[in-house]
């Protein structure tokens, strides 16, 4: 029978071939220790892993490759599924109106300011514990590589639409936009807790 510390070995031995979160080293390390236990040869344990990885390493290193797209093509259908729910539609209006209503009071460059800052905020909540496993060097779950890309695609542009904004004639349009990038980062926060607790039952549960 395999034991906890043998588990630990497989572990890191999937961590030096590249296999860098830890849920998809989870499964990998489950079909590993039935490959290694069901192997009769009378050999050290270790023998056994360090022989198995040096067989196999191009295997794990494809199948760590399926785990990541995998996952982040269910991550990036759990941000969708919860973008069509009513409560985040609701959301979307809500946030409009109330930076319509803010234009209505003040020039438009300081409700985008306003708003801007609004999705520096969120966007940093959102990546606050991924950057914090990183600094601290603990393990992340590989959806976390997907919804990443989410960031990208909402704060630089957003950077940018601060000085373009000048060019647009529409408030509403401009509006719109910031509406839209507030309302992606609020939804990337919460499916982010949704699949951290998805994850946590079916790993540590």
């Amino acid at each position: 029978m395999i034991t906890t510390n043998q588990i630990q070995l497989i572990d890191q031995a999937l961590k030096k071939i590249g296999v860098s979160y830890i849920d998809i080293r989870y499964e990998m390390t489950d079909h590993i220790a039935t490959a290694l236990e069901s192997d009769k040869k009378d050999r050290p344990f270790e023998h056994n892993l360090k022989g198995y990885i040096i067989t196999h390493k191009k295997e794990l290193q494809k199948i760590n490759k399926k785990f990541m797209f995998i996952s982040m093509v269910n991550a990036y259908k759990k941000l969708l599924y919860n973008m069509f729910t009513i409560r985040f539609l609701a959301l979307f209006f809500l946030l409009y109106l109330n930076a319509f209503l803010l234009s209505l009071f003040m020039e438009r460059e300081s409700v985008t300011r306003i708003l801007f800052i609004a999705i520096t905020v969120i966007v940093c909540a959102a990546s606050f514990s991924g950057i914090y496993n990183l600094i601290k060097r603990k393990d992340s779950n590989s959806f976390t590589h997907g919804l990443s890309f989410v960031n990208v695609i909402t704060v630089y542009p957003s950077i940018f639409m601060m000085s373009w904004q000048r060019e647009i004639a529409s408030d509403n349009l401009v509006l719109l936009y910031y509406t839209v990038v507030i309302w992606v980062s609020v939804i990337m926060v919460v499916t982010v807790r949704q699949l951290n607790a998805q994850y946590k039952l079916r790993y540590n549960g």
